[in-house]
């Protein structure tokens, strides 16, 4: 809690289950001039729902975060959601809070809010890296996948050797497009976008086409990009969640993975 809010006041209970019940707990919210809180606990039941309850008999404006409350049972959060709305509480979720506090992406601190949405449901980092990509294409001037053929220009390419000493011949490097190919025959491509930063092959973002969903082509993919910069003697980093994810399940690659 101190390491993202510093400023945040720790009070001791002294045994009391409803922290309202707690003298200086009262005080201590009294004293930030606040007339709405946010309130989340360890159990739903229990130590979320009895200080919003009591705060809202106080006066107070109350939202209570409820998926970072903790729960025993389905049943005990959705009776306890009857009781807490019929006190005047608002139930809300986590990323509800983080939006209304965030207000707008045209900020200067957008990364920062973009990484916490990341951490609340990590799914949201494909979102990002779609519309990262989106915004690159337009800035570019790119043509989009689907409109071209592509035709992958080998100049430069990192050597197709595998970690074991086998021919990738399936994925290749093509560094005019920034990106590791797999061909998955007539214009269908798997590709994984890269960019090189200080020596050092940054994994962006992985596109597989959604005809070939569950088929192992991620995988297959993946594992000729590793053994490809493997073989090239670099470095990864993973920006890419997906080869994050990879890369989670094949600690063989630890040698060459920097962050």
């Amino acid at each position: 809690m101190h390491a993202n809010a510093p400023h945040a006041q720790y009070v001791a209970r002294r045994g009391e289950i409803n922290a309202w019940d707690n003298p200086d707990f009262i005080a201590a919210v009294k004293a930030t001039g606040r007339g709405t809180l946010i309130i989340a606990g360890t159990i739903t039941s229990v130590c979320m729902a009895f200080p919003s309850i009591a705060a809202v008999q106080d006066g107070y404006r109350v939202f209570a975060v409820v998926d970072a409350s903790g729960t025993y049972s389905k049943m005990a959060q959705e009776i306890t959601l009857a009781r807490v709305v019929q006190a005047g509480v608002v139930p809300m979720d986590t990323a509800a809070v983080a939006s209304e506090i965030q207000k707008t992406w045209h900020r200067d601190d957008a990364e920062k809010w973009a990484e916490i949405y990341t951490r609340i449901f990590p799914p949201y980092q494909l979102l990002i890296e779609s519309y990262a990509k989106a915004q690159q294409v337009a800035i570019e001037h790119e043509m989009p996948d689907s409109q071209r053929r592509w035709k992958p220009n080998m100049a430069g390419a990192l050597p197709a050797t595998s970690k074991g000493g086998h021919m990738t011949n399936k994925v290749i490097d093509n560094p005019a497009e920034h990106r590791f190919e797999l061909d998955l025959g007539g214009d269908a491509l798997a590709a994984a976008y890269y960019r090189i930063e200080e020596g050092r092959v940054v994994l962006i973002h992985t596109e597989v086409p959604y005809a070939f969903s569950g088929q192992g082509v991620g995988t297959r993919l993946a594992t000729g990009v590793f053994d490809l910069i493997c073989a090239s003697g670099r470095k990864a980093v993973l920006k890419c969640s997906f080869m994050a994810r990879f890369f989670a399940s094949h600690p063989e690659y630890a040698d060459i993975v920097d962050g």
